[in-house]
């Protein structure tokens, strides 16, 4: 069951025991009646901090199990403007590239470094040969 529907339950039931309640208080004063109000009130307002106290400590848990993740996310673009930096290419793309398309951008940079290499020992041959 989702939060959501454990909370409308609980509301329902507060509810519920508040109109039953009510039709017990005919005898009562009504300084005792805001009293009985007060603390539904109160226990109502108990469960939404523990649903909001149980909602935080999921969001805490999920933070911590993809930190590490979000490491080598990081890295992956570090590693990327490094390599677009060092080859001429613009290092703020190729880092958010790197970020959001972590392994395509892997296998694109490393078949763009092959072309690379190729290419200049292309360059290399020919001046070579004018020589």
């Amino acid at each position: 069951m989702s939060i959501a529907k454990i909370k409308f339950k609980i509301q329902f039931i507060l509810l519920l025991f508040t109109v039953l309640s009510n039709l017990s208080m005919f005898g009562q004063t009504a300084e005792e009646i805001k009293d009985s109000i007060a603390y539904q009130k109160i226990e109502v307002l108990e469960n939404e901090v523990d649903t909001l106290e149980n909602k935080n400590n999921i969001l805490e848990n999920t933070i911590k199990e993809n930190k590490a993740e979000g490491f080598v996310l990081f890295f992956i673009g570090v590693f990327c403007a490094y390599w677009a930096q060092n080859s001429n290419r613009n290092p703020w793309v190729w880092f958010f590239c790197g970020i959001f398309f972590n392994v395509i951008t892997l296998v694109v940079l490393l078949v763009r470094n092959k072309q690379d290499l190729l290419f200049n020992d292309y360059l290399k041959n020919r001046f070579k040969q004018h020589t």
